[in-house]
């Protein structure tokens, strides 16, 4: 999986924050602004598995993949802290399936806040109204201070007006337990907090508390508290006590307000359970009245909407910015059905008759909404939480509370993420349809030049006492010839996996033949080097299922970068089941080693790319990423040991279904006759490059061969005429009749149907060549042409010589 350049700058200058991870979920990239929201730098997410960000208890059975809607999950931060964060994730699909998940993130802490402390004063509100008697009031008082405001300690003192005391009526929280006794304190005497705010009339703070706050400053220690607030409790203009707040953090503003407008509604449940006498009726009305216009006040200037329904889905109260969302006056919302309040959105009415009649918490998010203020055609998006009230002690329904939040702003971040994108999916379709092209274009020139290199050598070798600066410049220009090669074939591999045109064709082979087969070519270089090379299978017979090319890429790039960094000692190669039977392949060397901070960074094609320290003479520095990428590709897991200065070992994991319960064939007994000896019939090279096709001419003819060349299908067919070739080499790209069109008139002529016949072609994409085998070919060489393989392949093919 990689993180195009383009894509980064995309996403990097987005505000949103931003984590891509891969079809493993591993996290692969990171935008500055996940950066800060996460507390972690780049360095330490990559690589990381996007679930390990969260709680232990959170990850038991929850697939990151499985998160469609926005959710909200807690991230551990590195200083041990938790978020509480908002994850909206998607996924970017390529050919064959997902290669890239998107995660979007929001702090979701004050939204939680904010919410939280409105459906407590919501269920407070509720409860309150069903209590008669004062202590009973206090209780509910505290209970919602220490659950829903998180205080650590909380007390209610009640105001006795014969003799002027306050007397402890209530207490609650997880210190009440340890709390020194104190049942009552004196206002004219006392120098705390509790006793200012009741002189006063109103709220006092306190941080960094000591002993002026009327509490054991070791019980405050022991108990992690920090903070005090002192909640005066006044009806009509008459004083009725203090609420008591000790908690473990200072409190914020909001939380303040909050705060007060809970000691609002306490106050006010107090003079209806103390059932005041006539001739302070009037004068506790205005107070209530005052209460309500200070709690609405506090609702209008909150962020969100605010919807009462009581039992029958009736809306009895809405505050200023649920009114301004629903776009009616206040006469039209109170009083309306939900029914026709959401007549435009059925689904949320329908959702206020569930959270009622369920009594369960609903969400309805992402509802476009058209809204007076803004822009014709541009809707604004809201997110609608339906919160049920406590049911009164009969068990009927109190109704229930909508919270609308407004999420355009996160909506429309997410549609210009969508655009950027699919704007960045384009230019990196573009980018690889222009790579693929590129890539197969220069195939021909390249094959030109190395079987013109190769003809050079053969020419040059030919001569006695060969001039050596000619020699070397020979090996100087092969060397060259084989890096070119390899930067394409690994640009190639690369515009494969984008394009999602890479396949596996599995089938069953010899491990101990194949390995033989596959690291044979590459013994004589570690030969020259001085190095001690050796390959072995667990057990003789020992048959694998896999795509054979494919598997033979990955062991040639891990034991050829083995031999180009290893200056002395050894290269080992060892293949088997290992104790959980997996396929194991490793590859041990005794070179220099790779350091800590570089394992994961050898693994990316992008930094190995940008390395200015890179050595360009051992080659493009492709080959792991392309060999991890293979390896994932088929279930499996490519992981590197190593210690600077001793050496590195590369250890390849396939799942057991690559290792098959069947046998290897049994060898044949005894020598084969030789066969009877045959004339020998000309090879047909078809191939539109004239240096190429001469090239190619002149060293099959050195090799012993009989060589007849064609540039065109036409000219193919006239030679097939006047001869009767032993085999034809087929370029597909042809001008006129292409390849495959030429292949399919060959096995239509009499004669002809088992004429070997072997694809050289750049263009070797999996549809092109399962079309090719459908019509019978012998085998396929890409270029640029390996001149021993295309010898060895003709040796496999054709009958041996008269007297060979």
């Amino acid at each position: 999986m990689r993180i195009e350049d383009d894509v980064r700058r995309l996403i990097d200058a987005l505000a949103v924050a931003l984590l891509a991870s891969d079809g493993s979920c591993l996290i692969r990239h990171a935008n500055p602004a996940a950066e800060r929201l996460l507390g972690y730098d780049l360095a330490a997410l990559l690589g990381r598995e996007l679930a390990s960000l969260w709680p232990e208890e959170h990850r038991q059975g929850r697939d990151p993949r499985s998160i469609t809607g926005p959710t909200r999950l807690p991230v551990c931060r590195p200083d041990g802290s938790r978020l509480h964060v908002e994850w909206l994730h998607s996924e970017v699909g390529n050919g064959d399936g997902v290669g890239l998940y998107v995660t979007a993130l929001r702090d979701a802490a004050e939204t939680i806040i904010l919410e939280s402390r409105l459906a407590a004063l919501g269920r407070l509100a509720a409860r309150l109204g069903a209590r008669h008697d004062p202590g009973q009031v206090l209780a509910l008082a505290i209970e919602s201070l220490t659950t829903d405001f998180g205080a650590t300690f909380a007390r209610a003192w009640s105001l006795d007006p014969e003799s002027g005391q306050l007397l402890a009526r209530a207490w609650g929280g997880r210190a009440a337990t340890t709390a020194p006794p104190r049942d009552r304190l004196d206002p004219a005497s006392d120098p705390g907090p509790v006793a200012e705010a009741l002189r006063l009339a109103a709220v006092v703070t306190r941080s960094e508390l000591g002993a002026d706050s009327g509490h054991d400053p070791s019980w405050l220690a022991r108990s992690g508290i920090v903070a005090l607030v002192a909640l005066p409790l006044r009806l009509g203009g008459a004083s009725l006590g203090v609420l008591e707040v000790l908690t473990g953090a200072t409190v914020a503003a909001e939380g303040l307000d909050a705060m007060t407008a809970l000691a609002g509604l306490v106050a006010g449940a107090l003079g209806d359970a103390e059932q005041p006498p006539s001739e302070h009726r009037a004068l506790l009305q205005d107070e209530r009245a005052e209460r309500a216009a200070q709690f609405k006040a506090l609702l209008d200037h909150l962020p969100v909407g605010v919807a009462y329904f009581d039992a029958d889905c009736t809306c009895r109260a809405a505050n200023g910015p649920a009114r301004r969302i629903l776009g009616r006056p206040r006469g039209e919302v109170l009083g309306a059905s939900c029914d026709a309040l959401f007549a435009r959105a059925p689904g949320l009415g329908a959702a206020v008759r569930r959270c009622v009649d369920e009594r369960l918490p609903h969400v309805e998010p992402g509802v476009a909404w058209a809204d007076p203020t803004d822009a014709p055609g541009r809707p604004r998006i809201y997110d609608w939480q339906f919160q049920p009230l406590p049911p009164e002690r009969s068990g009927r329904s109190l109704g229930a509370l909508a919270l609308i939040v407004d999420a355009t702003d996160r909506a429309r971040a997410e549609d210009e993420l969508q655009r950027s994108r699919d704007a960045a999916e384009q230019a990196s379709s573009r980018k690889t349809q222009f790579l693929s092209a590129v890539s197969h274009d220069l195939r021909t020139p390249v094959n030109a030049l190395s079987l013109q290199v190769d003809l050079l050598g053969h020419l040059v070798g030919d001569r006695e006492g060969a001039d050596r600066e000619l020699s070397r410049l020979v090996a100087d220009l092969r060397h060259a010839s084989a890096n070119l090669v390899e930067l394409l074939n690994d640009l190639l591999d690369l515009t494969r996996f984008d394009s999602g045109q890479l396949r596996f064709h599995a089938e069953d082979f010899a491990l101990e033949e194949w390995l033989a087969a596959t690291l044979g070519p590459l013994e004589p270089t570690a030969r020259a080097k001085g190095l001690a090379f050796s390959w072995r299978v667990d057990r003789p017979g020992r048959v694998v299922r896999a795509d054979r090319v494919k598997l033979g890429r990955v062991l040639t790039n891990l034991v050829g970068n083995a031999i180009k960094f290893t200056e002395a000692g050894s290269v080992a190669v060892e293949a088997g089941a290992d104790a959980s039977g997996w396929l194991r392949l490793s590859v041990a060397d005794t070179g220099p080693g790779i350091p800590d901070d570089q394992r994961e960074r050898i693994f990316d094609e992008f930094a190995q790319l940008r390395n200015p320290e890179r050595d360009r003479s051992k080659g493009t520095g492709l080959g792991l990423a392309i060999c991890r990428r293979l390896v994932e590709s088929v279930g499996g897991w490519l992981v590197l040991e190593s210690v600077p200065g001793a050496g590195s070992t590369f250890v390849v994991l396939f799942p057991p279904d690559h290792l098959p319960a069947v046998a290897a064939p049994a060898p044949a007994a005894g020598p084969e006759p030789p066969p009877a000896p045959v004339q020998p019939e000309p090879i047909l090279i078809v191939e539109d490059d004239q240096i190429s096709r001469q090239a190619l001419a002149r060293l099959l003819g050195r090799a012993g061969h009989t060589v007849v060349t064609a540039a065109n299908g036409a000219e193919a067919l006239e030679l097939l005429d006047s001869t009767r070739p032993s085999l034809a080499l087929l370029d597909l790209m042809l001008p006129g009749m292409d390849g495959l069109e030429l292949l399919r008139r060959i096995r239509e002529r009499p004669g002809l149907a088992s004429m070997p016949v072997v694809v050289l072609s750049g263009d070797v994409s999996d549809e092109r060549l399962e079309h090719a085998d459908t019509l019978g070919i012998a085998g396929i060489l890409s270029k640029p042409i390996e001149l021993e393989r295309l010898l060895a392949t003709l040796a496999r093919l054709l009958p041996p010589k008269p007297g060979s």
